[in-house]
C-alpha cells in the first residue's frame, strides 16, 4: 500500500497554523523574559524547564492541525493510529536541535556540564571562543528562543555594576546561550523533553484515533438484503390476453433520515432562534460537530470531509442544512397529533 500524501491546500493550512502558533509562542516567550528581568541574576535563578509549557502549547497546535489533515488521507484507522503515534515524535524532533551532546556521564543535565564539554573541545581545536563549537542554531526551540531573547535584549535596558560593560554583556549573552538556548543539546534533557511532549499530546492523540474509527463506522456500507420480494403479476395491455407479465421494479431514492433531520433542526433552532440561520452558519456547523451529527455521505465519499466545520463550500452547507430542515418539517406534518 502506497503511503498517502497531503494535498497542497492541506499543506498550506498546516503552514498557516504553524505561523499563528509561532506568533503566540513568541508572545509567550517575550512575556517570560520581561517578567523575570534581563539580568544575569534572573538567568541564574530561573530554569529552562519553565519554558516547556510554551513549547507544549505550540506543539499541541501543530499536532491538532496535522492530525486533522491526515485524517482525510487514510481509510484504515489502524494505519492512521500508527501514523499519529509517529507524528508526536516527528514534531518533537522538529522542536529539538539537530545536534546532540553526549557527555562522559550521559545522565548529566546541568548547563555547566555542557560548558565544560565545549570548553574542552575548543581547547583541542584551538578556538578562542567555546561558543564556536556549537555551530549553527537549529530546531524550533533554538530558533524561537534566540529570536525572542534577541528582541527583548535590543528593546530592554541592560544594567550592570561591572566597570567593563562590554564584557558583562558578553557574559550575560553567553549564560543565556549555554543555559537556555542549548538546553536540549544535552542527551538527557533532550530525552526528557521528548517524553514530556509525547505525554502532553497523549490526550489529543486519543481524540484523533477515536475520530478515525468514527469515520470508518460512518462509511461502512449497510449489509445487502438477503432476497428480493416477488414481483406482482399484471396483464399485458398490448396482447390483451390477460397473460401475466412482470413489471420493472421502481428505482427507489435514498431513504430519508428523519431522525438526523430533526437533530439538525433542533441545533438550528437553538443557535438561530430568530430563523436567520444562514447568518450563523459557522456557529451552527460547530454545534453540529459537537453533537456528532454526521455530514452527508457524498461529502465523505467525494470530498473526504467528515465534519461540518471543515467544509469550505458555504453554498453546499446551506443546501445540506436547508434540505434537512425541509425533511424535519415534513416529518412534523406527517406525524399525527394525539389528543389527550
Amino acid at each position: 500500500m502506497d503511503k498517502p500524501s497531503l494535498s497542497e491546500p492541506a499543506l498550506r493550512r498546516i503552514k498557516a497554523v504553524k505561523l499563528e502558533a509561532g506568533a503566540d509562542l513568541l508572545n509567550g516567550l517575550d512575556a517570560f523574559w520581561c517578567g523575570i528581568g534581563m539580568s544575569t541574576k534572573a538567568l541564574r535563578e530561573h530554569d529552562p524547564s519553565e519554558l516547556m509549557p510554551f513549547f507544549e502549547r505550540y506543539a499541541e497546535k501543530l499536532f491538532e492541525a496535522e492530525s486533522r489533515e491526515w485524517l482525510a488521507c487514510f481509510t484504515d484507522p489502524g494505519a492512521y493510529t500508527a501514523h499519529v503515534a509517529m507524528l508526536r515524535m516527528a514534531i518533537a524532533d522538529r522542536i529539538c536541535p539537530a545536534q546532540t551532546v553526549i557527555p562522559d556521564d550521559s545522565r548529566a543535565t546541568d548547563w555547566k556540564d555542557l560548558y565544560r564539554i565545549v570548553k574542552a573541545r575548543a581547547a583541542e581545536s584551538g578556538r578562542k571562543s567555546a561558543l564556536g563549537e556549537f555551530g549553527q542554531i537549529s530546531g524550533d526551540w533554538e530558533n524561537y528562543l534566540d529570536h525572542s531573547f534577541s528582541r527583548r535584549f535590543l528593546k530592554g535596558k541592560i544594567t550592570t555594576m561591572t566597570p567593563d560593560r562590554d564584557a558583562a554583556v558578553r557574559n550575560f549573552r553567553a549564560l543565556f546561550w549555554l543555559k537556555y538556548l542549548f538546553h536540549l543539546r544535552l542527551f538527557t534533557t533532550r530525552r526528557v523533553f521528548h517524553h514530556r511532549l509525547c505525554l502532553h499530546l497523549s490526550v489529543s492523540r486519543k481524540f484523533w484515533e477515536g475520530q478515525a474509527y468514527r469515520q470508518m463506522a460512518d462509511t461502512v456500507a449497510p449489509p445487502a438484503s438477503e432476497g428480493l420480494p416477488a414481483l406482482p403479476e399484471t396483464a399485458d395491455p398490448v396482447a390483451g390476453s390477460g397473460v401475466a407479465a412482470p413489471t420493472a421494479p421502481r428505482k427507489r431514492g435514498p431513504k430519508p433520515d428523519h431522525d438526523t433531520a430533526v437533530r439538525v433542526a433542533d441545533v438550528v433552532a437553538r443557535i438561530a432562534a430568530d430563523g436567520d440561520w444562514r447568518s450563523n452558519l459557522d456557529d451552527i456547523c460547530e454545534a453540529l460537530d459537537e453533537e456528532h451529527i454526521p455530514v452527508p455521505r457524498t461529502w465523505r465519499r467525494n470530498r473526504k470531509c467528515t465534519q461540518w466545520s471543515l467544509c469550505d463550500d458555504r453554498d453546499l452547507i446551506v443546501k445540506a442544512i436547508g434540505y434537512r430542515l425541509g425533511q424535519a418539517r415534513s416529518r412534523k406534518k406527517d406525524t399525527p397529533e394525539t389528543l389527550s
